[in-house]
């Protein structure tokens, strides 16, 4: 799957999305990050009053790695993020979470590349909540910059449903490529294949999926004539079933 990376950058607590291309170090300037020096109500209402940051991406992705800068300004190092909240959300109202997450302090030198945050194992998620919890000693809170790797785009997925299944391409000819995007990482998917007779013809299961999975059927797997077929997706006992066509 295709990576793309998002670079959050903040400023006086606007947020907006930026993209760097190749360095990972980070400038000594006061006002090249985020500072919060007052608590307000957090969004996700188990953290209280705090200090906080959410991201809005836009979309759901999957995400997976993160790295953080902290407060790199020499001057204000006490300002910088020691343990942190990384809560996420599909619609900004139910939240899960990855736990507290520790930060070192910034070096305050030009060189500083930051720290690795944890990784989402393609959680599927559009907002991201940031909650610091410790600083180095400041009045404030701060950080200077956040990356968070995502994948594609995921589909819109009916909330009933719970997934949503892409099968491509449709027409088929060599292999069929089925991406599958679910509410429900952990949870096992079965996929199968039937005829027009309801026959049974392939059958597999990802035992422990990731928000967003690609699965690729080869017809050196499954002999097909060329035809009509129907391609099944089953979890938490919904199914979903489109048609599918061998040239």
């Amino acid at each position: 799957m295709k990576k793309i990376i998002i670079i959050v950058l903040i400023i006086f607590g606007i947020h907006r999305s930026v993209a760097q291309c190749n360095t990972d170090r980070h400038s000594t300037s006061w006002f090249d990050g985020w500072i919060s020096c007052q608590k307000t109500s957090n969004p996700n209402s188990e953290r209280g009053v705090t200090h906080w940051i959410l991201y809005d991406l836009g979309s759901i992705y999957a995400l997976s790695t993160t790295k953080l800068w902290n407060s790199n300004d020499p001057s204000h190092l006490e300002y910088g993020v020691q343990q942190v909240y990384f809560d996420y959300s599909i619609d900004g109202i139910n939240w899960n979470s990855l736990g507290s997450i520790h930060f070192p302090e910034a070096s305050g030198k030009t060189t500083y590349e930051g720290t690795d945050g944890p990784d989402f194992d393609n959680k599927l998620a559009r907002y991201v909540l940031l909650t610091p919890t410790s600083n180095y000693g400041g009045s404030c809170y701060g950080f200077s910059e956040l990356k968070l790797n995502i994948g594609n785009e995921v589909q819109a997925i009916d909330p009933d449903l719970g997934f949503a299944v892409l099968a491509y391409p449709n027409p088929f000819q060599n292999e069929i490529s089925i991406r599958i995007d679910t509410f429900y990482p952990d949870k096992k998917i079965d996929y199968s294949i039937t005829d027009l007779l309801g026959k049974t013809l392939y059958y597999k299961s990802l035992d422990n999926p990731s928000g967003s999975n690609t699965v690729t059927i080869s017809t050196n797997e499954i002999n097909l004539a060329t035809g009509i077929y129907f391609l099944s997706v089953q979890q938490n006992n919904q199914t979903q079933t489109i048609k599918i066509v061998k040239e």
